[in-house]
């Protein structure tokens, strides 16, 4: 055999040796990523139903809040007021345990826990209002704003739980 067919056979084997590395690489590396995407899919599949039931409590609680603040504010009160009344604030109470599960610590303390103590406190002051014979304002001795501001500070806060600016800027 001659020499430059020699050395065409060892650059044609060089070649193929070269191909058949690439293409051992291309393989492992779409196996490998292939693998990731099937993890990461699994994850997402088994965590599903817990962001649905996060999503879901926090929801519950923004609707709970929210019934709740037009019940202290007496707009349209029906004849069994203070059974509505207690009955949205237990509602608000029960959504608020369910709802503290998905939230961290320091939030909770300062937004949920700080509105649910407004209310609470407002409501005898509620029940007293409704109860004398004339509505007398002076059974309010602590100030609306205050109730208000708490209220509101909760609502931003579930808001932009329920819709993140990142969902936002998906919507545009």
């Amino acid at each position: 055999m001659s020499e430059t067919a020699l050395v065409g056979l060892i650059g044609g084997l060089g070649a193929a040796l070269v191909a058949l590395i690439g293409t051992l690489a291309g393989v492992f590396l779409q196996q490998r990523h292939t693998e990731k995407r099937w993890k990461h899919e699994e994850e997402r599949w088994h965590a599903e139903p817990y962001r649905q039931r996060r999503f879901d409590a926090l929801a519950q609680l923004h609707a709970a809040l929210t019934d709740c603040l037009p019940s202290y504010v007496l707009a349209e009160m029906p004849d069994d007021w203070k059974k509505l009344l207690h009955q949205r604030h237990a509602a608000l109470h029960r959504a608020a345990i369910f709802a503290s599960l998905y939230v961290e610590e320091e939030d909770r303390k300062t937004t949920i826990l700080d509105a649910l103590q407004s209310f609470k406190e407002l409501m005898p002051q509620v029940v007293a209002f409704m109860e004398s014979p004339s509505n007398d304002t002076t059974a309010f001795d602590v100030p609306a704003n205050k109730h208000l501001a708490s209220y509101q500070k909760a609502d931003v806060f579930l808001k932009g739980l329920l819709n993140p600016v990142a969902l936002q800027k998906l919507a545009k």
